[in-house]
């Protein structure tokens, strides 16, 4: 991802370099007072959970007895926005929702702080905060590759885990994927959209150091053209209008401090290690429109990974399958998470 944002910059501001008077013109005209949240650090109105020293954007939703379920987010660089649709389970279920370090709302931390130790230091930390007891995970995405990496390194403390379209828990796994993203075509409209958002983003004033990087981040990602998303195929004909991802704030540090792992054409993160020594329940849930690590992904890399582990599809969704259909989602969440409490 991070060649592909590389090639995409440098060609859109070639392009919109072609002449000094019409780069002038164009930066003025992109002016448009763009705006970045602050991050709890600078906003103490923010709800917030302190652990090793960062202070994260969290909060807790249902009965204090009830058993707890923590919600990890995608990216790494995203938030939990796009997790909310699953707020009805808090009727039985205390979810807490946080941002991780470096990401949406949470405070940023130098790079060298956002490796897989620390976001699972971190998780552990978030889990201690709410009660000695195991809990439940949901992660999706990158989330889910979070969980999958704490349940084999924390197994008694996981009662059940339900993982949403990992990317790869294992090094093969990652293969096919990097490959599928690393060289989407440059298309004009990309070439285009890359140098407005960079224009754009000369313009964001704060609230902090990070503020102008996070803004060109998302809304390169986040406003891709269809003809040429590097992630063209999470969504239902591969048109990313259909995605259900809001985002309070991305976190472009984050984002691209994981490709440091990329060597050989492939990440190894170690994720897989201790699984096979776990024995909860554990449900890997994809979507009927992901052609890139939709079912067949996840049934082939996945699925053998865990002593229980069964896998279901939600037909007719992209990645983004949480808020895109949560009338089946969140029936389909529940009764994995009832059954799992019964157990």
């Amino acid at each position: 991802m991070r060649r592909w944002v590389q090639l995409v910059l440098g060609a859109g501001v070639a392009l919109l370099g072609v002449g000094a008077l019409t780069g002038v013109g164009l930066y003025l005209a992109s002016d448009d007072n763009p705006t970045v949240p602050a991050t709890v650090v600078d906003d103490a109105s923010l709800p917030a959970l302190v652990v090793d020293g960062v202070r994260l954007h969290a909060e807790v939703h249902g009965p204090a007895d009830a058993p707890v379920v923590v919600v990890l987010h995608g990216g790494p660089g995203d938030d939990y926005r796009a997790l909310l649709p699953l707020m009805p389970l808090s009727d039985t279920y205390r979810l807490v929702f946080y941002d991780q370090r470096g990401a949406g709302l949470s405070q940023r931390v130098p790079a060298d702080r956002l490796s897989v130790d620390d976001y699972l230091a971190e998780l552990d930390g978030v889990i201690d905060a709410h009660g000695d007891r195991p809990v439940h995970l949901i992660g999706h995405s990158w989330g889910a590759m979070l969980g999958a990496a704490y349940v084999g390194r924390h197994p008694e403390k996981v009662q059940s885990a339900i993982l949403v379209e990992p990317g790869f828990l294992t090094a093969d796994a990652s293969r096919p994927f990097l490959e599928a993203v690393s060289n989407p075509p440059l298309s004009p409209s990309l070439l285009q959209h890359a140098g407005w958002s960079w224009l754009r983003s000369l313009h964001v004033d704060g609230p902090d150091d990070d503020a102008a990087s996070d803004f060109f981040m998302l809304e390169l990602l986040g406003g891709a053209p269809a003809d040429a998303h590097p992630l063209g195929a999470y969504f239902c004909d591969r048109d990313p209008t259909t995605a259900h991802l809001p985002h309070w704030r991305f976190g472009s540090t984050a984002s691209a401090a994981v490709q440091s792992y990329v060597q050989d054409g492939a990440i190894d993160l170690g994720i897989d290690r201790g699984l096979d020594a776990y024995d909860g329940p554990v449900l890997l849930v994809a979507s009927g429109c992901n052609t890139l690590i939709g079912a067949e992904h996840q049934r082939t890399h996945h699925l053998p990974l865990f002593r229980q582990g069964r896998l279901e599809v939600v037909q007719d969704a992209g990645h983004t399958l949480i808020g895109e259909a949560p009338d089946r989602v969140v029936p389909l969440f529940r009764t994995f998470l009832d059954q799992s409490r019964a157990e």
